[in-house]
């Protein structure tokens, strides 16, 4: 009896041990197999979802590399503004050159034309004691004289001026009289008559010293109302001579 009981006290534990065992098997079989099967259908996912990202940028750059249609309308109005633009910068590219070799000769003949001025100015002062400097001032220096001449009545002595352009010679000397000088009767019609023919002096190419000994020389003539005409007859003479 004892014996029995040992014996079947010894099977009784390792044979329930192995049904348990045998029956939990299946459940663990089943919890490997679920997460193997999520693991799969997560990677899917993935795969899928990687396959429509690329499909997609693919699909974006195709769109930027490849250009949009356009209506004909709109390639008309394209060609036209890309024709304008040409047309503009072919424009402006001669006018800048053009610009920029007129701007030189100015800067050149500028230059030429101060130089001669100052040559004139300094010989009337080489030449003549009386020649000083009176007033400078933006657009005309003067310069102040006292002129010695014979006339019919006498001889007679006047301060004037000789307001001298910086433009000059495009522009002519003017005589004028100094403010706080007495004026003789007759110094107005010589001042007009002289800067009236002073405009063909200088077209004529006569320095600023050779204008002065007109002055003095014609004096007696420039006096005269009468002086334009006088001075058209002489020269038409001249030209026929």
């Amino acid at each position: 009896m004892d014996a029995t009981l040992s014996e079947a006290d010894t099977r009784g534990p390792h044979t329930k041990t192995s049904g348990l065992r045998s029956e939990r098997s299946p459940i663990g079989n089943e919890d490997n197999t679920n997460k193997a099967g999520n693991r799969n259908r997560n990677k899917n996912r993935n795969k899928k979802r990687n396959r429509n990202r690329n499909g997609n940028k693919k699909t974006e750059n195709k769109e930027q590399d490849e250009p949009k249609p356009m209506v004909g309308g709109e390639e008309v109005g394209i060609e036209k503004s890309q024709a304008k633009s040409r047309r503009r910068r072919n424009n402006n590219e001669p006018n800048k050159k053009n610009t920029l070799y007129y701007s030189k000769e100015i800067n050149v003949e500028e230059r030429k034309q101060t130089a001669k001025r100052q040559e004139e100015i300094d010989q009337c002062i080489h030449a003549l004691s009386d020649f000083k400097l009176f007033r400078k001032g933006k657009h005309v220096t003067s310069y102040g004289y006292r002129i010695s001449v014979m006339t019919n009545s006498g001889k007679i002595s006047q301060k004037v001026l000789f307001n001298i352009p910086f433009d000059y010679p495009k522009a002519p000397m003017k005589l004028a009289m100094r403010s706080n000088e007495e004026v003789s009767f007759y110094m107005d019609i010589v001042i007009a008559n002289f800067n009236w023919k002073a405009r063909q002096l200088v077209k004529e190419k006569w320095r600023i010293l050779s204008q002065i000994n007109y002055l003095i020389s014609e004096f007696e003539t420039l006096k005269m109302a009468n002086y334009k005409q006088i001075d058209k007859l002489r020269n038409s003479f001249y030209k026929t001579i």
